[in-house]
């Protein structure tokens, strides 16, 4: 009988082992990874040895951002239902915009123009202020 519950207990570990494995990564995960993703380019862009990673970077980032797209911040359910859905179209239209500021700094490391680069990611900047003012608890 012991033995029984222990391999009963033990599979009840696994299987919730596995879940949590297989759960996506929160919202307050994925900005983090986009936080170091970010400081990491930002640190790389006047050095244009380093374009071709900071393009795949910049990949990396719409990938993440796509998959943010998709989650929603914790502030929007605590908003007054007619306040509801407008703050989460504002939301998804701002984590789009970062989307192509991506694609954008991912086609200016490619082609070699940190100029235009340096001006995304302050466009990224200003956004990653606007969201967090709006969407983001303190």
């Amino acid at each position: 009988m012991n033995r029984l519950f222990t391999s009963v207990l033990f599979l009840n570990f696994l299987l919730s082992w596995s879940a949590m494995a297989d759960a996506p990564p929160a919202l307050k995960d994925n900005m983090n990874a986009i936080g170091k993703l970010v400081k990491s380019i930002t640190l790389a862009v006047n050095d244009k040895t380093k374009n071709a990673a900071s393009a795949a970077q910049a990949k990396q980032l719409e990938q993440l951002f796509t998959a943010v797209l998709a989650q929603e911040p914790d502030t929007i359910p605590q908003m007054p239902p007619e306040q509801q859905a407008p703050a989460l179209a504002q939301y998804k239209t701002l984590i789009q915009q970062e989307i192509t500021d991506c694609q954008r700094l991912e086609t200016a490391f490619t082609t070699n123009d940190n100029a235009s680069a340096t001006t995304i990611l302050q466009d990224m900047q200003n956004d990653k202020s606007t969201g967090h003012d709006k969407f983001k608890k303190d």
